[in-house]
């Protein structure tokens, strides 16, 4: 039985340090492997985010105000599955500056009612680790360099969903992107 997160308890802690490793080590075996290995790798990554994330949501009953892909990190993990087969600058200066940090900030300030070994922290956990994860290697796979005309673009699309997430939030009473509580 799991007691209530602690935030920056040694699971926290342990959870960010492993998290850490591993994307560390996918950026350094990425840098050398062939690009069907790290293809390969990055789809088995993208598949067990659908197979653990959505999977877990619909096994635990689905709920509307709080399943559907509508948070910042669910639009980064469909922007993960675009830049996999495309690149598209648009795509990849979303996943810099939506995924590796704002999933970061995701991991260091996370929302779940359970510690370690609930449902909640794991899947929180794997979910998000796995879009840095896989963020770190497309991005490094692709030579992507941070640009000022990105962080605008990355700026303009997080007003764009604030817009659109903000009045299904007004409409509804839900809370996606933490925009109304």
């Amino acid at each position: 039985m799991s007691g209530p997160f602690h935030l920056f308890g040694p699971a926290h802690l342990g959870a960010l340090a492993l998290t850490a490793m591993g994307c560390y080590l996918a950026f350094r075996a990425s840098r050398g492997a062939r690009a069907e290995t790290v293809q390969g790798v990055t789809g088995l990554v993208l598949f067990m985010f659908v197979a653990l994330i959505y999977g877990e949501r619909v096994w635990s009953g689905f709920q509307p105000a709080l399943d559907l892909p509508f948070q910042v990190c669910d639009v980064v993990f469909f922007l993960c599955l675009i830049s996999f087969w495309r690149s598209p600058d648009w795509s990849l200066d979303l996943l810099y500056f939506w995924g590796l940090a704002g999933t970061v900030q995701a991991l260091l300030t996370p929302d779940i009612p359970r510690g370690f070994p609930s449902r909640e922290f794991c899947l929180f956990f794997l979910g998000h680790g796995l879009i840095i994860l896989g963020g770190t290697v497309i991005l490094t796979r692709r030579g992507y360099q941070a640009r000022a005309s990105g962080l605008w673009r990355a700026w303009l699309a997080l007003v764009g969903y604030t817009l659109l997430v903000g009045c299904l939030d007004l409409t509804t009473g839900w809370n996606y992107g933490y925009l109304m509580r």
